[in-house]
């Protein structure tokens, strides 16, 4: 089974996050927020190369996914599906198109959390930058 076609927005999102950093990191002075308090203030700090830490964390939380739905749509015993013997019962094309489906729900996951990244990569610039002093309530 072919992954969902979602898939390609997500590398797009991916590239986009990394693009972005590179973007932003220019502008870093040398020290960088590392840790914010529940009020969005900066609790801790690092020097301006920790910045990559996000993309990375980005990229993770992107290709773990992607590559277990792989290894899981391989091998279909290995699901873990609610009413397997109503899935297995389905002939091949109805399973094919649930599997899509779920492939397309963990791609439109991959999405958000792409989102989150980049809000948060713009959010730490910004502090760092000293054009606002803490997280806004997007990150919350």
């Amino acid at each position: 089974m072919k992954p969902s076609p979602y898939w390609r927005l997500v590398w797009v999102g991916l590239l986009g996050v990394w693009v972005f950093a590179a973007l932003l990191y220019g502008s870093l002075p040398e020290r960088i927020p590392r840790h914010f308090g529940l009020d969005g203030a900066v609790t801790g700090w690092d020097p301006k190369g920790a910045f990559w830490f996000l993309p990375v964390a980005a990229s993770l939380v992107v290709l773990l996914p992607y590559f277990l739905l792989h290894l899981a749509l391989k091998g279909r015993n290995s699901l873990s599906l609610p009413h397997r013997a109503t899935f297995e019962a389905l002939p091949s094309d109805g399973q094919e198109r649930v599997l899509q489906r779920l492939s397309g729900w963990v791609a439109g996951l991959s999405l958000v959390a792409l989102l989150l990244f980049a809000q948060l990569q713009y959010e730490v610039h910004q502090v760092a930058t000293g054009q606002v002093q803490k997280l806004g309530a997007g990150v919350w």
